[in-house]
């Protein structure tokens, strides 16, 4: 009967056995460039609504006045958590 460790080598051995592709780092580059590009290409996650938005100064005044009246209810609530 073997023990856990000479079990564990052996299967560290097979496994270790394994050779990747030869362009296996070819490969993962692509996936890694095409993941990239993806984001990129989605305006959620790669700024461009952002920059879109605080570019107009309208969309900037709105933005500023929504955190300035959202600071205001959560200073309101929290006051009123505090004291009652």
């Amino acid at each position: 009967m073997t023990s856990r460790n000479d079990s564990y080598r052996n299967w560290k051995a097979h496994r270790s056995a394994a050779a990747p592709g030869h362009d296996f780092a070819d490969r993962v580059m692509d996936r890694i460039h095409s993941a990239n590009r993806a984001r990129d290409a989605d305006p959620r996650r790669s700024g461009v609504l952002m920059a879109r938005i605080s570019g107009h100064w309208l969309a900037r005044v709105g933005l500023v006045a929504a955190g300035a009246a959202f600071g205001c209810v959560r200073l309101v609530v929290m006051a009123r958590l505090i004291l009652d």
